[in-house]
């Protein structure tokens, strides 16, 4: 794969390599024969990790560049460094590189005792790391203007390259399901059928694990954490305190409600994960501020008190959001939405097909084509629309069903160019 074929990190190389006729011997198996799934998934827990710490020195790299060209820039006879809006963002990419340093220390110094599974925490980390670095590209970008737009300047490859790190070592999408999944086995255990429900899709992206902060680890689901911290961390314990009580509740609720389809409910894994993610950020950075605090006194930790006290205040209002979310929410519209909108252009590509195969157009007008190899059935609007052809077929619940029955339905459509520059249509490349 050329570089300049990439949108990002094109100081990197892939390659494809291809094995014929080989044969190892005994000795150079790693592991023990039948152990390769857990040799690849520590690879990728290290890997996970290794992102996360590097996603650090990003966004510091980011944020420098951001304060050096915002302190030259002048608008409105000032430099923009004295604007508000300018300032929030330096302060949240600031906040960001914090957290997420906090969270590498925390689960670096995990992987340093030899005797834990930190798969969680490593996903934990690669999730927020690399959202966070995203977030520093745009904000950066946003700092520089039109400048930033052009490329004689270094804010549209931060773009490019942090691009990558939702993607790399499984998508955020993935470990946000294996995040909560993860949580929630444990306290799926007392009904089987949940229990063998949770576990296959788990084996699917990493290693078994137990729900746990390795730190924290009686402190899950117990409304006291029986530690004490300086008097200015004081309020940031008694939220994580009461937090960790919610999410134990939330994650029950969740089981209770749905029971084995709860692996279906991606919405709300996702929401689960973020509740998941924002306690083991806020636990990483009130042990690390504690430890100055400890070893040089309240006033040299003031800058860090004033970061981890500016984080609790954020992720409350997430954890807040997200579980009011967990109760009442407009998932099933947003499912409808999509389904229709796939099945709109499941129908385009349809119409296409039919077109340049010189099929006859037998449909009447304003109706969508249903189209499976080289037949076509026309399928009127309404309640026998091609989107309700789907609910019918499956549970209305099941939007993720739905979509994939539709997705199957066209899989052997050829849709010709149709106004595409590259000469073939989208659906054989994406689905074939």
């Amino acid at each position: 794969l050329w570089t300049s074929e990439k949108l990002g990190i094109r100081a990197s190389t892939q390659a494809e390599l291809l094995f014929r006729n080989l044969e190892l011997g005994d000795d150079r198996v790693l592991d023990q024969p039948g152990h390769g799934f857990k040799v690849a998934m520590n690879i990728l827990n290290g890997g996970r990790l290794g992102l996360a710490a590097s996603a650090v020195g990003a966004m510091r790299t980011i944020l420098g560049t951001a304060i050096d060209f915002a302190s030259t820039r002048r608008q409105f006879g000032r430099r923009i460094t004295e604007y508000d809006l300018i300032r929030g963002k330096i302060a949240q990419i600031r906040l960001d590189i914090f957290i997420t340093e906090s969270m590498v220390h925390l689960t670096a110094d995990l992987i340093d005792r030899d005797d834990v599974d930190y798969s969680l925490e490593s996903a934990i980390c690669k999730v927020y790391a690399s959202d966070a670095a995203w977030r520093a590209a745009d904000a950066a970008v946003q700092v520089a203007g039109g400048r930033g737009y052009i490329n004689d300047r270094p804010f549209e490859r931060f773009l490019r390259d942090a691009r990558i790190m939702p993607i790399f070592e499984g998508t955020n999408e993935v470990l946000r399901a294996f995040i909560a999944l993860a949580g929630m086995e444990r306290l799926a255990d007392y009904l089987e059928n949940v229990g063998r429900a949770l576990r296959e899709p788990i084996k699917e992206i990493g290693v078994l694990t137990e729900f746990a902060f390795h730190e924290i680890r009686d402190v899950i689901g117990s409304r006291r954490a029986d530690v004490d911290v300086a008097e200015p961390l004081s309020g940031c314990l008694h939220h994580f305190e009461r937090y960790t009580g919610y999410l134990h509740e939330s994650a029950e609720s969740l089981i209770r409600t749905h029971r084995s389809d709860v692996v279906d409910e991606q919405f709300q894994l996702a929401r689960l994960a973020d509740m998941v993610i924002d306690l083991y950020a806020l636990v990483a950075a009130i042990s690390r501020v504690q430890s100055t605090i400890d070893r040089e006194g309240e006033a040299a930790a003031a800058v860090e008190i004033d970061l981890v006290r500016q984080f609790c205040h954020q992720a409350g209002e997430r954890f807040e959001r997200n579980r009011a979310l967990l109760s009442e929410n407009h998932d099933e519209r947003l499912r409808r939405i999509a389904v229709q909108a796939i099945a709109d252009r499941i129908a385009d590509h349809g119409r296409c097909w039919m077109q340049r195969s010189g099929a006859p157009r037998t449909h009447r007008p304003g109706v969508k084509l249903r189209t499976r190899g080289n037949r076509a059935a026309a399928v009127g609007k309404g309640s026998t629309s091609f989107a309700a052809g789907l609910h019918s077929r499956h549970d209305p619940a099941r939007g993720d069903d739905r979509a994939r029955y539709a997705l199957r339905r066209v899989r052997r459509v050829r849709a010709g160019n149709c106004g595409h520059s590259s000469g073939r249509g989208w659906l054989p490349s994406v689905l074939s």
